[in-house]
């Protein structure tokens, strides 16, 4: 039996994307589905924005398959730690009293990674 996805490391999962022999929305799905089984016990997501990843995972598949491949990260999900200040969304920085913060901005980090 072959291991699963969301195991391998990056730079496999890197030629399988970039080969066609996965795509961006079946690893985004496989990440999320260990998020769904695991998180309860572990408590590492504060929040999981699972539309936005499905989304952002269909259009990186979109771009791949259009010829447009960005390189060895393109179409690997990444999850961002709650002190990331993203537009629209809660940066809480673990901390309790933070949690109804809502962010008007997005910050470099995160945006040159989701517009590219």
């Amino acid at each position: 039996m072959s291991e699963p996805v969301v195991f391998k490391p990056i730079h496999e999962l890197s030629g399988l994307i970039r080969t066609g022999k996965l795509s961006p929305r079946e690893l985004a799905a496989a990440c999320l589905s260990h998020i769904a089984a695991m998180d309860a016990k572990l408590g590492a997501f504060a929040d999981l924005w699972a539309g936005d990843a499905m989304a952002t995972a269909a259009a990186h598949e979109t771009a791949i398959r259009g010829g447009h491949y960005l390189g060895p990260l393109h179409g690997i999900p990444v999850a961002f730690k709650d002190m990331v200040e993203v537009a629209g969304r809660r940066v809480r920085i673990s901390l309790p009293a933070r949690a109804a913060g809502v962010q008007a901005r997005r910050v470099a980090v995160r945006h040159s990674i989701t517009t590219h």
